[in-house]
């Protein structure tokens, strides 16, 4: 699996079940300083903590087995190995064949001509590395431009936080990274309790990540094929489970008049060209503006439920019920954020030509 990006490719070997999994990163700048704490930060954000995540528990430690030395790159290529040490593939073993709905099952089987045990290197257990090299250009950006980026959840089923706000703005800047990331104490606990019921009804709901870069350059994108919406997008999309994603008012603009989704241009006090408003989220004809970028991105639930579900099986051509006993999230909006924020800073990265 592999990303060629204009100056950054990455290179994915393994997957879920396997012994390990391994990233390769080519094109970071030689001399760069990174910190591994901070690494190791963003690894823990998307641990399974909660209640309703995967009872998986992965240590998430790494090797890096070439080209960072002392927090430093030293090398056009690093390698760094993640293990799997809690990986149980009984249950895939004793429903093989079985074509899970909504899940990868059936692309392993065209790719590859079988399935895999908990989706091979389709599964989400490919955002670690993710979050790895993430990370890396999260610190990168904020060295070079002071840029932060920031998330909440906005939705969880069919329960929605407040819209964005000039005040939830500021809020969102200033959010405190933690294992459900809210702005709003109620909204936080009725989306729990949603998922507690989702609990016992043996189910499982998706949900929405608002996420906002702030102090981002302007200019960064190229016209057309590599805009840098598109190219955010394609890198969000890398992130198994997703299934939308949408800039500024997104698909409320379709509801609206020209009149009404205007971003008049100004000059600010020290002679900065900034808008008004922001119904564009901070992306003009797929370059950036200079204001927050705003992105919204929409996940599906997890489709390996513990109900009884039907499906093919492909080697006895017959449909069967099974009972799925693996270990699965109930849902995982809370533990996709560090890898979308990742791949909002690796997307801005590579397009930034100085």
């Amino acid at each position: 699996m592999i990303f060629n990006g204009k100056k950054i490719k990455l290179e994915l070997v393994g997957g879920s079940h396997d012994k390990n999994i391994v990233l390769k990163i080519y094109g970071l700048q030689i001399g760069t300083k990174i910190s591994e704490n901070k690494i190791k930060e963003e690894i823990a954000r998307r641990k399974s903590r909660l209640f309703f995540n995967t009872q998986r528990k992965e240590e998430d430690t790494y090797t890096i087995l070439k080209g960072i030395e002392n927090e430093t790159i030293i090398e056009n290529e690093i390698i760094v190995e993640f293990p799997n040490k809690a990986q149980k593939s009984d249950t895939y073993i004793k429903h093989n064949g079985f074509l899970r709905p909504g899940q990868a099952d059936y692309a392993n089987l065209l790719l590859e001509g079988k399935t895999k045990e908990g989706s091979g290197g389709l599964s989400g257990r490919m955002t670690l590395p993710m979050c790895f090299v993430g990370s890396i250009a999260k610190q990168m950006l904020e060295k070079k431009y002071n840029t932060t980026i920031k998330s909440r959840i906005l939705e969880i089923y069919k329960i929605k936080d407040e819209p964005l706000s000039e005040q939830n703005l500021t809020k969102i800047k200033n959010i405190k990274e933690n294992e459900f990331q809210t702005l709003n104490d109620d909204f936080k606990e009725k989306a729990l309790n949603t998922l507690k019921q989702t609990q016992k009804e043996k189910d499982s709901v998706g949900g929405v990540v608002e996420t906002i870069v702030f102090d981002i350059k302007p200019g960064i994108g190229e016209p057309l094929f590599d805009g840098l919406d598109n190219y955010i997008s394609r890198l969000i999309f890398s992130i198994p489970g997703i299934k939308g994603i949408e800039f500024g008012d997104g698909f409320n603009l379709s509801k609206l008049k020209g009149s009404e989704t205007l971003d008049s241009f100004y000059l600010t006090k020290d002679n900065k060209i900034q808008t008004k408003t922001n119904h564009n989220g901070g992306i003009n004809a797929g370059i950036s503006n200079g204001m927050p970028i705003i992105i919204r991105t929409a996940i599906k639930p997890p489709q390996t439920i513990q109900k009884s579900i039907k499906s093919l099986n492909h080697l006895s051509n017959k449909e069967e019920i099974v009972v799925f006993e693996g270990m699965h999230d109930i849902c995982f909006a809370n533990r996709a954020i560090p890898a979308i924020e990742g791949m909002i800073a690796l997307a801005i990265l590579d397009l930034d030509h100085e």
